[in-house]
């Protein structure tokens, strides 16, 4: 009994693990009548950056990036009740000033429409998306310019999804893009279950819930930059010890050159 216990246990753990994916499950609330939420969420954020951006910003950016393109990241960590959770949500940036706009920003986001397991529980989500543009160097001041996103640009983390080479999990063969995906994911998924312990605590308080996880597999092919949003703080260091865990990968590359590439995935911890 005690066996199949702790195996089942095990099972339940993994459920709600997914590949790390192009659409999000949360909708942005002023994107929810929009045929394209992704696309929406793309433009709008856009437009936060240019609204809040001010010259002496865009100078910031400008005297810190020499590429004409630069590329701005969103991590948005959304609440199971919508709102974006300003402790774990960050739009990059390596100045101080800038980081105060972002902040802005964020407090000025808005909310999320958040979907629902199958028991009918709001599910949080960590949303990782790029915003793309262009500085106008000839403009006095300089003016940042959005663009569209097609795929084509160059930036220090590369989506699983779109990267040309993905990282390669030890013991996964060279294989098609597609079958190594497939192979990672099988991988993590193995490594989650054979690494998993209940917290002890957690189960005396009958503690439960969903963790979301997000991770760098850096130009190195090491496990960095672990994140953990969602459930109680007991699950959410456990779910950070079973990915610290991780074995040392074979990096991404894009166009020949290594790549940071982030994965993200859930972990739902229940007890029955």
């Amino acid at each position: 009994m005690k066996i199949y216990l702790l195996f089942f246990l095990l099972l339940s753990t993994t459920y709600g693990f997914t590949q790390s994916k192009n659409k999000t499950e949360s909708i942005y609330t002023i994107c929810q009548g929009d045929f394209d939420k992704d696309q929406c969420l793309y433009a709008k954020l856009q437009n936060k950056i240019v609204e809040y951006y001010d010259s002496k910003t865009i100078a910031l950016i400008a005297k810190e990036k020499e590429r004409d393109t630069i590329v701005i990241n969103f991590s948005l960590a959304v609440s199971n009740d919508g709102t974006v959770d300003l402790i774990n949500s960050f739009i990059s940036s390596s100045d101080k000033e800038i980081d105060i706009v972002n902040k802005e920003i964020l407090q000025n986001l808005g909310t999320f429409i958040v979907q629902k397991d199958n028991a009918g529980n709001s599910l949080s989500e960590f949303i990782s998306t790029k915003t793309y543009f262009s500085i106008d160097r000839s403009s006095k001041p300089n003016k940042l310019i959005s663009l569209p996103y097609n795929g084509d640009y160059t930036a220090e983390n590369i989506s699983f999804s779109v990267v040309d080479e993905v990282p390669i999990y030890p013991g996964c063969k060279n294989q098609p893009k597609d079958q190594l995906i497939r192979c990672f994911n099988k991988k993590v998924l193995d490594h989650v279950i054979q690494n998993f312990r209940y917290p002890k605590k957690a189960q005396r308080k009958s503690i439960s819930g969903r963790v979301n996880v997000m991770f760098l597999i850096d130009k190195e092919g090491s496990i960095t930059n672990i994140r953990t949003f969602g459930a109680d703080k007991i699950l959410m260091s456990e779910a950070r010890r079973i990915i610290s865990r991780l074995p040392r990968m074979t990096p991404g590359k894009q166009k020949g050159k290594l790549v940071r590439v982030p994965f993200a995935l859930p972990i739902t911890f229940r007890l029955q």
